[in-house]
């Protein structure tokens, strides 16, 4: 299965100690650059951005997609390229751990 997540929810499970649960709950997890940059972005908490410092081995952190679906406009730029993944997809991390 693959488990592509959105800033938010990160988030709200950093902050309640409880983002090491998914791996568990999901297996591999699968963010995009724009969401890494957004977890470790200065206005987010400091729980999630300490996460992020050093993701671990059950997240896979691959390229944003070059190209945005029209009916994304609505949605933050994370949303946006958690939501244009591709079918197929296997989610090849680009990350250098």
């Amino acid at each position: 299965m693959l488990v592509i997540s959105d800033t938010s929810a990160l988030s709200a499970l950093a902050e309640t100690s409880m983002v090491n649960l998914l791996p568990f709950i999901a297996g591999d997890v699968t963010i995009t650059e724009t969401i890494q940059h957004e977890c470790a972005d200065s206005g987010a908490p400091a729980e999630l951005k300490a996460w992020i410092v050093a993701p671990p081995a059950w997240l896979s952190i691959v390229p944003d997609p070059a190209i945005l679906l029209p009916e994304t406009i609505v949605l933050d730029q994370g949303e946006a390229s958690a939501t244009h993944w591709p079918a197929g997809a296997t989610g090849e991390s680009s990350d250098s751990r």
